[in-house]
């Protein structure tokens, strides 16, 4: 058995999962002095993450980025090199070995790995596994637990999604600015669409919340 929990409370520090998940695996990482939760937020571009659907304003609007846009492009400008797992569900037995050893890789290391959909539809941290008893050791915002190899493949969404630290390197604290803020800039700006061309972010991403709200007012007053 390998366990590598570090205790971090509360667990729920943002109600970004995402940029949690990255400030959570920093720890267990060189350049854990350098970031706080705050640089986190802005590094992986989560501070300005609003994503508007103008007729429904629904609420999964932000989890419709891929994990590179909230977690991976901020990793690597922090000098970080990653590897991705992923598969559909149901995942073959085939892949859901590749899921389990690119889990159990990492955390020899001494490096969790951030994972999807975990006990919420959420990104946590994996941070352990024992291969006797066949389980994962896991935190995310919903809890600290264990996840059998049986029930990977038992998500309630449609994919296993795995992101991992493999090296890092040094990096000049204003290169990592300069190139968080190009990306807050072309975020802004709605140059870089999420998976949904149906809702709106940046600025747009506002202009589609007051649409919304002069709806919900004038339904109201109609009423």
């Amino acid at each position: 058995m390998i366990d590598l929990k570090k205790t971090i409370e509360p667990v729920r520090l943002t109600w970004s999962p995402s940029a949690q998940a990255v400030f959570g695996l920093l720890q267990y990482t060189d350049k854990k002095e350098l970031y706080s939760l705050a640089d986190i937020m802005f590094i992986t571009n989560s501070a300005f993450m609003i994503n508007i659907h103008p007729e429904t304003v629904y609420g999964a609007g932000p989890t419709l980025f891929s994990p590179f846009h909230l977690m991976g492009s901020g990793l690597l400008a922090m000098g970080f090199d990653i590897g991705v797992c992923f598969s559909e569900i149901p995942a073959t037995p085939e892949q859901l070995e590749v899921y389990v050893n690119f889990m159990k890789n990492s955390v020899d290391k001494g490096l969790p790995v951030i994972g999807w959909d975990l006990f919420c539809p959420e990104f946590g941290i994996i941070y352990g596994y024992d291969h006797d008893k066949q389980e994962l050791y896991a935190r995310d915002a919903e809890r600290d637990g264990i996840i059998p190899y049986s029930e990977i493949n038992n998500r309630r969404f449609t994919c296993i999604h795995a992101t991992a630290i493999l090296d890092s390197n040094p990096v000049d604290p204003m290169d990592t600015l300069q190139d968080s803020l190009q990306r807050a800039i072309q975020f802004s700006d709605e140059t870089d669409r999420p998976l949904s061309s149906d809702y709106r972010h940046g600025i747009p991403g506002y202009d589609a919340w007051i649409q919304h709200l002069r709806l919900d007012i004038r339904t109201d007053a109609a009423w």
